[in-house]
């Protein structure tokens, strides 16, 4: 239901549609009590995803929604440089294979 209307909204571009929806996804699969698990699960995502954000480009959104976490204070800036070394990383290691 809830992905259905992440497509709906109109003011929302193809690739955050389809970023949030494989965030959405994962978050409901995966239990979360305090924020302060958030920068583990947010690893974990970019880790157990990581094919699907390089072959749909979704680098930049999930720059984007860790940026948005740490406008929340969930993530610290620490977290967001390590999380997106983890995608360039594993994104070099793709395109060397």
């Amino acid at each position: 239901m809830l992905s259905k209307l992440l497509y709906e909204l109109e003011d929302v571009s193809a690739k955050e549609k389809s970023f949030m929806a494989h965030w959405n996804k994962y978050i409901k699969t995966h239990t979360i009590l305090p924020d302060k698990d958030m920068p583990k699960k947010c690893k974990d995502f970019i880790l157990s995803h990581i094919h699907t954000l390089i072959q749909e480009g979704l680098r930049q959104n999930l720059l984007l929604h860790l940026c948005n976490l740490w406008d929340e204070g969930i993530l610290s800036s620490h977290h967001i440089w390590e999380n997106i070394y983890i995608f360039d990383v594993n994104h070099a290691k793709t395109n060397s294979c």
